[in-house]
């Protein structure tokens, strides 16, 4: 159920950029991995620390990983 609750929070692209950053990947590999800008991934970001009431991609991914067991 957390993990169900936390994608619901995000978008499908959102989701994929924070499993990503979970993963410990920079934005440019992850930009890279999607074919997508280096700007678009940081907008991605921008908008999954508003909407999880994030600062970091640390305490992103934390709650990435916690959602996940």
């Amino acid at each position: 159920a957390p993990a169900q609750q936390l994608a619901a929070q995000v978008t499908l692209q959102e989701n994929i950029v924070l499993e990503h950053l979970a993963a410990g990947h920079p934005a440019k590999l992850i930009a890279e991995c999607l074919r997508i800008s280096i700007h678009t991934v940081n907008t991605h970001k921008r908008n999954i620390y508003e909407k999880l009431g994030v600062h970091s991609g640390a305490e992103a991914a934390a709650l990435w990983w916690r959602a996940r067991q």
